[in-house]
């Protein structure tokens, strides 16, 4: 649900122009050392973040090569 919100942001742009640069952002992110920055956050919920982020990613990069 909430990436079709930020696709909805983003309806302006050509489907493949926004699966490319949404993956680049998430790209972004899981270039960061961490994503939660307390220690309970990170402990609970980094690695989960991190596979979601990888998820999405490879998500997107399919959409762009079909």
């Amino acid at each position: 649900m909430y990436a079709a919100h930020i696709r909805a942001e983003y309806a302006h742009l050509a489907h493949a122009d926004y699966c490319r640069g949404r993956a680049a952002v998430l790209r972004r992110l899981l270039e960061r050392p961490q994503l939660y920055f307390t220690a309970a956050a990170h402990d609970a919920w980094e690695a989960r973040a991190r596979a979601n982020l990888s998820r999405e990613i490879a998500e997107l990069e399919d959409a762009v090569s079909a």
